[in-house]
């Protein structure tokens, strides 16, 4: 039987390295993460643990809670819940949200928005996020819309 030479056991062992690496990489990427803050109460709230699950092919709804790297800042991670989606437009009046002139039903906020916002159209490949907690929440009323490219995953709690 040939003898392997001491380069091919180099070579299989960083491959194998390599493959180890990546797979704990994958792993810790949804290893679940503390939230900080009250912006997404009730739903999930400071001192929760999180998961984000990778979108993959499929665009964010409305309606669900996203992890983002805040489009000012992005070394900074904010959690916020997609209300508007490209195309639509986005208004808050009267302690509702308008898409398209329709109110949405939002049976997951803590308190009615107590401020106006637009109406503004969204942007392709942008979203409205907010966050549940409506009147305690720096999101897109404030800074406006979401670069598609800024959304990390969606939540799982």
């Amino acid at each position: 039987m040939p003898r392997l030479s001491t380069a091919l056991y180099v070579l299989l062992a960083v491959a194998l390295a390599l493959a180890v690496f990546l797979v704990y990489a994958r792993c810790q990427k949804d290893a679940g993460r503390k939230v900080q803050g009250p912006s997404m109460e009730p739903a999930i709230s400071d001192g929760d643990t999180i998961h984000v699950s990778d979108y993959g092919d499929e665009s964010p709804q409305r309606g669900d809670i996203v992890l983002y790297r805040f489009p000012e800042d992005t070394k900074n991670e904010f959690l916020g819940r997609i209300v508007g989606k490209p195309g639509e437009t986005v208004e808050v009046r009267d302690g509702l949200v308008l898409i398209d002139g329709s109110p949405l039903d939002e049976p997951y906020i803590a308190d009615k928005a107590q401020y106006s916002y637009g109406p503004k159209k969204v942007p392709p490949n942008n979203y409205f996020v907010l966050g549940d907690n409506r009147n305690n929440s720096f999101d897109s009323h404030a800074w406006g819309f979401l670069p598609a490219e800024n959304i990390i995953g969606r939540v799982e709690k």
